[in-house]
């Protein structure tokens, strides 16, 4: 059984063409999970006009907590972990017809406990950029290989374009305090948890750019400091059981990533509105850029 969590957010404009492409699938074994967290909108009432259609979808209705907080309540449904299959798709993004079969037969064909597949950049004025392809063939990766290739950012580290064995998120959850780029502390350690990793040579699944989602909006403070904590938590990370020289690999090229991501962050950092709690967790990545030069 799949398990597909939708966080949704005041996307009443995109929801519809999202849970129509995932109820028009042509694998039927599937529950949609979706989680309305707080949103203001009529994406609730949308949502409930679709559960009146289907008995496949499950609707949470919650506060507003976050994108982490949604997947979370998502999760907290699934009963069975150890049958469960689980993908994730954002509310304002869509995916190909066949996506769920073509992810799910990969998965039974290699048993792996992640599929990872590709995915193609779309736009509101309706262009769609080619896919995001990984390698030029299906490839099975050996878990610190594909955990090499997060890190160096050839493997994007986004929840949707995987699918998960259940077990791996039976006693994991996303990090609720994280607010913006919380995929990034996330997927390294269900890779590093993981026993196989696959990659499919398919593009099924289509990120929507809009104004007003997560990514486009406003860059606040705090998202600043949850993107560079993501980083740091990756960093200090205690990667037990791996072979040093490895991991030293993983710090440089975490590193990398962290300094691309403050360069573009310290511009953007409001000193002048931040609150004294925000101007301590800034000082204390400053810090972090010394020890780490």
């Amino acid at each position: 059984m799949i398990y597909v969590i939708v966080p949704v957010y005041n996307v009443e404009k995109y929801l519809a063409k999202c849970l129509d492409s995932i109820f028009n699938q042509t694998y039927k074994d599937f529950v949609v999970i979706a989680v309305n967290d707080g949103s203001t909108d009529n994406s609730l009432r949308v949502l409930i006009d679709y559960s009146s259609k289907y008995s496949n979808l499950k609707i949470i209705n919650k506060k507003n907590g976050g994108l982490s907080s949604a997947r979370n309540a998502g999760l907290n449904c699934i009963e069975n972990f150890n049958d469960a299959l689980i993908l994730y798709v954002d509310s304002d993004d869509y995916i190909s017809n066949n996506y769920f079969e073509m992810m799910v037969n990969e998965q039974l064909s290699s048993n792996a406990d992640i599929v990872l597949a590709s995915y193609c950049d779309s736009y509101e004025d309706g262009h769609i950029d080619q896919p995001h392809f990984l390698f030029d063939k299906d490839t099975c990766l050996d878990i610190y290989d594909a955990t090499e290739l997060l890190f160096s950012g050839s493997i994007q580290s986004h929840s949707p374009c995987k699918l998960y064995k259940g077990w791996l998120w039976q006693y994991f959850r996303f990090d609720e305090n994280i607010k913006f780029m919380e995929d990034q502390q996330a997927t390294f350690q269900l890779f590093l948890k993981s026993n196989k990793i696959s990659y499919i040579h398919y593009s099924g699944y289509y990120y929507l750019h809009r104004i007003g989602s997560l990514c486009q909006s406003f860059m606040s403070n705090e998202k600043i400091l949850s993107a560079l904590s993501s980083y740091t938590f990756c960093y200090n990370y205690n990667f037990s059981n791996i072979n040093e020289e490895l991991v030293k690999k993983y710090k440089t090229l975490i590193i990398q990533s962290y300094a691309n991501i403050f360069l573009m962050m310290y511009p953007r950092f409001s000193k002048k509105n931040a609150t004294i709690i925000e101007f301590e967790k800034w000082n204390s990545f400053l810090k972090f850029n010394k020890r780490t030069k």
